[in-house]
């Protein structure tokens, strides 16, 4: 049964009773949909959707009093989005949060997150992740689906030429280039100089320091994501950088704060990278190993150390006295186009 998607102006007002939705991937062709709800034995209506707003078609795939539901979803093949409707109530949206790519190791949606207000950021507005340089056809195909339409890439110059990213064809979209030079890294004159003095490691200040400086010095770079984010024409936004974990995690660690989700989701959106990007870890650390290092020593430029978010936010709300502030005067980014930001990412 296919229908569109009723108007939430039109749906009769009732507090959800349905709590802590979340998507568990099973296996390359399944997904489980968990959920709890305050009202015992109600039966709960699920539908699936290639878009999570009002204007897509959505197909009811099942009705059920349990509280979780097995669904037939192939893994990179399409981007599915489920909603889940108690009776009486408009229902509440749940995706996956990491999209399966072959080409991306660290895409991810940042739908779902609660505010302080209660409300939830909408599903299929903002993505982040790393670069589209090795994206496949199907995954450009994605990318298409999702309607990404605008794209932030934060990577350096040499590294855009190194890795240019790929876009699907006939399909609009507005690239903006804004690199933040945080100082390069080069893997192999780390490698040598470690091989050379063995006991030498990352030092940790040295990661904090680079994280507070990228953003204090690319403070109105942060702000030109906001702006536009709060634009009424805004189309879902990607922004990317080399990982998807320092530069991107900064900038998703800004929007969060200004829609005001909770520290400790924001730390815990940060810290995922370190799961998506776990495979790739592994080849690096087998590649440190026949060099005779230890790699923990590098460790910190291949995952999103816990320590350097904590640095800079605490960073930020000791010298500004909240993240907020810092957007305000650092970014430039005024409280009425936060007010609009707001408006349009939380429902």
């Amino acid at each position: 049964m296919i229908k569109p998607l009723i108007p939430e102006t039109i749906m009769k007002e009732s507090k959800n009773s349905i709590t802590d939705i979340r998507i568990e991937r099973m296996d390359e062709h399944r997904v489980k949909i968990h959920w709890k709800t305050t009202l015992s034995h109600e039966p709960i209506s699920i539908y699936q959707a290639s878009s999570p707003r009002f204007a897509a078609p959505r197909k009811l795939i099942n009705k059920t009093n349990q509280q979780y539901l097995i669904v037939e979803d192939p893994q990179g093949e399409k981007r599915n989005y489920y909603q889940l409707v108690a009776e009486n109530t408009n229902g509440i949206w749940v995706g996956e949060r990491c999209v399966a790519m072959a080409g991306t190791v660290n895409f991810r949606d940042l739908g779902g997150y609660r505010a302080i207000n209660g409300k939830q950021t909408r599903w299929g507005r903002i993505f982040r992740g790393d670069s589209l340089q090795r994206a496949t056809k199907t995954d450009l195909q994605l990318i298409k689906q999702m309607q990404i339409g605008l794209v932030f890439d934060f990577r350096r110059n040499e590294e855009v030429e190194k890795g240019p990213n790929r876009f699907p064809e006939n399909h609009p979209l507005d690239y903006q280039h804004i690199p933040v030079t945080h100082g390069e890294f080069n893997f192999m004159n780390a490698l040598e100089r470690l091989k050379k003095n063995k006991s030498d490691s990352i030092r940790k200040e040295t990661i904090i320091k680079g994280y507070i400086e990228n953003a204090e010095n690319f403070a109105t770079t942060w702000g030109t994501v906001l702006k536009h984010l709060a634009r009424v024409d805004c189309p879902p936004l990607f922004f990317h950088c080399t990982a998807g974990k320092d530069r991107t995690g900064i900038c998703a660690a800004l929007i969060l704060s200004v829609l005001q989700i909770p520290r400790e989701i924001i730390m815990s959106d940060y810290l995922l990278s370190n799961d998506c990007i776990q495979v790739v870890w592994q080849r690096v650390q087998t590649m440190i190993q026949e060099q005779g290092i230890d790699p923990e020593k590098l460790r910190p430029f291949f995952t999103a150390p816990e320590y350097a978010m904590t640095a800079l936010l605490d960073h930020l709300e000791t010298t500004y006295g909240s993240v907020i502030n810092f957007v305000k005067t650092k970014a430039d980014v005024s409280q009425e186009t936060i007010d609009k930001m707001r408006e349009k990412i939380l429902e």
